[in-house]
């Protein structure tokens, strides 16, 4: 790694100045993009987001040569591009998936092993909740869901922290299929030993499962959002339907 002052005169982070792609992005344009990526997956809306760049300031610097009055014509937009397009979606996408992995950082690892160690270090204390539900906003955003290969995720957290402890990827739906989550659940067993209350969506009949994993000590509890959604819910329906019949 460069001292800043070195670094600072070429504004790309170290770990998207790679040879493959032959295009380096301008950090402040990584900044933006790093959002739409990392939420969307969507590299096409990010290339789209640079020729629009490019055609503003084409537009820019048009309007400030004719307001002088040349007596020559302003080039137009493709021989003022001169062949010197910005990188498609695949690449982009591409780049930041292979800078996710890269190490040359500040701290000499990469993202992807920051977040598994912020994730594993998350520790459950004696008598705490663990929550485990599962999540579709993340799966719902991408723009190819296909590729994913997953429905959504399963996660589970700390009801004292509030901090992710686990994520796994789920195939279907069906929110209470037990066997779609149940081998993340087996995987958390060593770092929910100390817990006393597992909530999650696959009860009732995820019950007897998840006493075995975590000991007759411990109780396992519907989640208060799958709680509401699927019983209280249609309950508090079928109740309003019922009293307007018999008040009918």
């Amino acid at each position: 790694m460069l001292p800043a002052h070195v670094a600072a005169a070429y504004p790309v982070p170290p770990r998207y100045a790679t040879s493959a792609g032959g295009f380096h992005l301008h950090k402040n344009g990584i900044a933006f993009f790093e959002h739409i990526l990392k939420t969307y997956a969507n590299g096409k809306q990010c290339s789209l987001f640079l020729v629009y760049s490019m055609a503003n300031r084409y537009l820019e610097k048009a309007r400030t040569y004719l307001s002088q009055k040349p007596s020559q014509p302003f080039p137009d937009f493709y021989s003022y591009m001169n062949n010197k397009w910005p990188p498609n979606g695949d690449n982009i996408q591409r780049l930041y998936q292979q800078a996710e992995y890269s190490s040359p950082q500040p701290y000499s690892y990469s993202n992807v092993l920051r977040y598994t160690e912020e994730i594993w270090s998350v520790r459950f204390e004696c008598g705490d909740t663990a929550a485990f539900d599962h999540t579709f906003a993340a799966t719902r955003a991408y723009r190819d869901k296909k590729s994913i290969g997953m429905k959504c995720f399963a996660d589970f957290n700390d009801g004292r922290t509030v901090k992710i402890g686990g994520i796994y990827a789920v195939p279907t739906k069906k929110l209470t299929k037990l066997s779609d989550v149940s081998h993340g659940l087996t995987q958390a067993v060593p770092r929910l030993k100390n817990v006393l209350v597992l909530t999650t969506n696959t009860i009732p009949h995820g019950v007897q499962f998840g006493m075995q994993l975590l000991g007759r000590e411990s109780s396992a509890a519907l989640g208060c959002f799958t709680f509401w959604t699927t019983w209280l819910t249609p309950l508090i329906q079928r109740v309003n339907i019922s009293g307007l019949l018999l008040c009918s």
